[in-house]
């Protein structure tokens, strides 16, 4: 980094604070010490900083306070949160206030420095140790709209992603199919200390039995029928990076035995070979079975699953989440729009509506699916109500008692569908009579002002 960029070290004890600040001048940052959080406010009042790096545990004025102050009055400056007392929740609480990464004592000074070197590139918004992956990842965007998003499930989801990705932990995501288990594995990957390292998928379900083995620990030449050459398996590839194990509940029985002793040493002997060979990975494993339930059946080895379930983290399926379908449907109308080089303008109020209140079985994926088609078939303007897939209005009043069907298994928020099923009602009145609210009024057998009074509740555009 070629600017002399500034740091402010903030610490009650001064031997913690002045071993980072003299470890940090020597790569030729200009770096400040502040003994607590209101000698920082006196820094931070008199010029502008380009990262804090504070403790949390200080008199006077602690970590927290401080993280909040500066971001509300140097917001453009990451903050390093560090604490010799950590706990998840309290990673967790750091995250939401706005850190850039939150590490516990003691500290490697080189790792600190490789944190400070992110956020720093963060700031300026270049990309740290580019790789076609991360690009892609980039460039897709879809993550984004997901850390983005308002669900407080989704937000602690991301918040404990971010806390934990520094660390080589084992994580395990679980969640339906299409919910975005592996892209919450890449946003793990490429917020880790392994993004210059390879992120090495394996779906364990789509790998034939009798070829698994070879897959993950490589062969030589010779060693089956068909193997004319010695090959790498997956384990070796994922040297220095991590290894993505999705649908590992669909992994065969004398796999999973194999697997469990390669988790314990990280080291493993290819098909045909006596050597053992080594390499150094993490594992993000992903699952849309119950593992519990396939450990009491006899199907999963229990002693894998708690190897796997060190950091379990849950995607919440979308019918859960329904304020993210807006933003989604944004993002997939923008991407197709500029893959198939059409012009829609977006979903007509009722198609959203629509939208926002069918289930979603097969989740992000099926709304991906389904937003594509519409662009393709539109081309241009508005998508309406009428134009939509006969499956996705059919389905999308969701009352079970107006159905005709039984509870879906996981039950549903009463308030929220009573809610939903207003909100299409109304926009389908004020459909019928060109947006007049007083003709909308009597469709519904309401009072003018009742009405008008739910369309500024529910925010709904005339």
């Amino acid at each position: 980094m070629s600017r002399n960029y500034k740091i402010l070290v903030v610490d009650d004890e001064p031997t913690v604070r002045t071993a980072i600040g003299n470890y940090l001048k020597t790569f030729n940052f200009s770096v400040y010490e502040a003994e607590d959080g209101e000698e920082a406010k006196q820094f931070l009042g008199r010029e502008p900083l380009d990262l804090v790096i504070t403790d949390v545990n200080m008199p006077r004025f602690d970590g927290l306070q401080l993280l909040s102050y500066v971001r509300e009055h140097n917001p453009t400056a990451p903050v390093i949160v560090i604490t010799g007392y950590g706990t998840i929740d309290m990673a967790v609480e750091v995250m939401r206030r706005g850190a850039f990464i939150f590490l516990q004592k003691p500290i490697k000074l080189p790792d600190l420095k490789d944190q400070v070197e992110k956020a720093l590139d963060m700031m300026l918004d270049t990309k740290v140790a580019p790789s076609s992956i991360r690009s892609n990842v980039q460039k897709e965007g879809l993550i984004g709209r997901l850390v983005k998003s308002a669900d407080p499930a989704m937000k602690e989801l991301f918040s404990i992603a971010k806390v934990i990705a520094p660390t080589d932990s084992t994580v395990l995501i679980t969640g339906e199919s299409g919910t975005g288990k592996e892209m919450l594995a890449q946003y793990i990957h490429y917020n880790s200390n392994r993004t210059d390292g390879p992120l090495v998928p394996v779906n364990c379900g789509a790998i034939p039995e009798n070829l698994m083995e070879s897959e993950l620990f490589g062969h030589v030449k010779g060693a089956f029928t068909g193997a004319i050459a010695t090959r790498k398996g997956r384990l070796k590839n994922a040297e220095g990076g991590t290894l993505f194990l999705d649908e590992v509940g669909e992994l065969p029985a004398h796999m999973q035995v194999k697997l469990l002793r390669v988790l314990q040493t990280k080291e493993f002997e290819p098909v045909g070979s006596s050597k053992t060979e080594a390499s150094d990975f993490r594992v993000i494993a992903a699952t849309n079975k119950d593992l519990e339930r396939e450990v009491e059946e006899g199907r999963f080895r229990e002693d894998l699953y708690y190897r796997l379930n060190v950091i379990p983290l849950h995607i919440p399926p979308l019918r859960a989440r329904r304020d993210d379908i807006p933003r989604l449907v944004e993002y997939f109308v923008e991407r197709f729009n500029r893959e198939k080089n059409c012009r829609i303008a977006g979903f007509a109020d009722e198609a959203m509506s629509i939208l926002h209140s069918y289930g979603w079985p097969g989740n992000i994926r099926e709304l991906e699916n389904i937003v594509e088609r519409m662009v393709i078939i539109k081309q241009a303007g508005l998508v309406e109500a009428s134009e939509l897939p006969a499956k996705i209005k059919n389905g999308a009043t969701l009352p079970a008692a107006e159905l005709g069907g039984d509870l879906p298994d996981e039950g549903l928020d009463f308030n929220d569908e009573v809610d939903k099923l207003e909100r299409r009602m109304i926009l389908m009145a004020l459909k019928r009579t060109g947006g007049n609210r007083n003709q909308a009024a009597k469709v519904l057998n309401l009072n003018r002002t009742t009405l008008v009074e739910k369309i500024k509740k529910k925010k709904i555009e005339v």
